[in-house]
């Protein structure tokens, strides 16, 4: 797997960094680097944290040591070990526009100068890539 960094990021976690950029190939590889790790089945890893372009693996220092650690996920990334891409899984999230749960769509479409169906149509119709998780206003 071809990452620009792996190294401790603490005392109890290692980081793999790939291409500074937000792009669905750069994601892939950290998808599969997740998979990875989680498919070897280190029995010290506590918590894989996948980002736009990097991915923390958190373990448990009373069971392995850091550098140890930083070796073993080195090795299990190294070769890909994911035979074939996974598809990413595909979640369907309700939404209300209007009303007491969508009160800001009249904003919006004062705002864009949209009708409500056309603004409803260009945001729901899009397939979202997550990449991490975290908030950003509109989207869960």
């Amino acid at each position: 797997m071809d990452y620009d960094l792996i190294a401790n990021a603490s005392d109890v976690s290692v980081l793999i960094r790939f291409e500074e950029r937000i792009d669905p190939k750069i994601a892939s590889k950290v998808r599969n680097a997740g998979i990875s790790v989680r498919n070897a089945a280190l029995p010290w890893v506590t918590e894989i944290i996948p980002s736009y372009n990097e991915l923390l693996v958190v373990f448990d220092q009373c069971q392995v040591a850091p550098a140890e650690a930083l070796n073993a996920i080195a090795e299990t990334v190294k070769g890909g070990g994911v035979s074939a891409e996974q598809k990413p899984r595909l979640f369907r999230i309700p939404v209300c526009y209007g009303g007491e749960l969508g009160p800001d769509i009249g904003n919006v479409c004062d705002y864009t100068g949209l009708a409500e169906e056309e603004v409803i149509r260009l945001h729901s119709a899009p397939e979202y890539l997550i990449y991490m998780i975290g908030f950003t206003s509109g989207f869960p």
